[in-house]
């Protein structure tokens, strides 16, 4: 489970607001508007369960506090690296190789130190 301040930093990061440009309130196969949990790495749709279950290895999971209607309550690390690989891939590939530039080491240890901080916060206390 990540601590509030963790899933509120990856939300800022990779919220779906208007600002962001990706429309994952429908399917971009079937046109539905429930159970998406994948999202095209080619078009940056959502994708349903159904239709992306045959694709699923070449899909980005969509984190469930990206999901329409669902909460961070129960943010899991692989959440949180899903998160960052979501927004990875659509930074490179339209703010920063139009650039030049790629992924900075700064962002890289920046995602490390996150996910060291989430798996101590998982480990009870002796």
């Amino acid at each position: 489970m990540v601590r509030p301040c963790t899933s509120s930093i990856s939300s800022w990061r990779c919220s779906p607001s208007s600002a962001s440009g990706w429309p994952w309130k429908n399917c971009a196969v079937t046109g539905e508007t429930t159970d998406l949990i994948y999202v095209s790495p080619k078009s940056g749709g959502a994708v349903s369960r159904g239709a992306g279950e045959p694709w699923r290895d070449r899909l980005l999971r969509l984190p469930p506090f990206l999901r329409q209607g669902e909460t961070a309550s129960d943010l899991t690390e692989q959440d949180l690296q899903d998160g960052f690989r979501l927004t990875g891939l659509f930074l490179l590939r339209h703010v920063l190789e139009p650039r030049g530039l790629g992924h900075s080491d700064a962002r890289a240890g920046f995602i490390n130190a996150l996910i060291r901080q989430q798996a101590k916060a998982a480990i009870p206390a002796p």
